[in-house]
């Protein structure tokens, strides 16, 4: 199994793979409460559901085979990233990938999200300003059987729901290099 993860400190997208590229699970892990006073709150929060999994492939039934993260931001891009922010990001970024190598003994991949989008879905010409909605529709067209989360006053798609299409996009991609990997071997 392959398990994608993107990874922010306010939400943490996971998306799981069988190792043929079917998509087997997608959800989040909101971190958003006030409940998490600090990253280590919000990475043990992340543990706990990422335990389940662990639990699985240590008794055989569910063996992971690859663990894919997507690269945490590098650069500013727009008003919402500060230098601070950037680091606190990577920060908890590099927090939980220690986790998962510790806990699974895998190394986890990065990549790079637009890579990966591109990747994923080649036909998309991505628009400055909408990425992630387009990307979320194309999530949509190729698993129409998820129900999204939308929000109950508003009618519009929950927030949520763009980090989970990225964890999508980054375990997509993860079996899709492995799967190259293979026929070049």
């Amino acid at each position: 199994m392959i398990i994608g993860l993107d990874i922010s400190t306010s939400v943490v997208g996971i998306s799981c793979f069988s190792d043929e590229g079917k998509l087997l699970k997608l959800h989040c892990v909101n971190l958003k409460s006030k409940k998490f006073k600090d990253s280590f709150d919000k990475l043990n929060r992340v543990i706990e559901e990422l335990e389940i999994y662990r639990a699985a492939h240590e008794s055989g039934d569910t063996p992971i085979s690859s663990i894919a993260i997507e690269e945490p931001m590098q650069k500013m891009k727009g008003k919402n990233s500060s230098a601070y922010t950037i680091a606190v990001l990577n920060f908890f970024n590099g927090m939980v990938s220690s986790y998962l190598f510790k806990a699974f003994g895998i190394k986890p991949v990065h990549y790079n999200v637009t890579t990966a989008r591109k990747m994923s879905f080649p036909d998309i010409k991505l628009r400055e300003g909408s990425q992630k909605h387009q990307v979320l529709e194309k999530v949509m067209e190729k698993e129409p059987k998820i129900n999204w989360k939308y929000s109950p006053r508003s009618g519009k798609i929950d927030q949520t729901c763009y980090d989970m299409a990225d964890a999508y996009v980054i375990g997509f991609t993860d079996f899709m290099v492995r799967q190259k990997r293979e026929e070049n071997s």
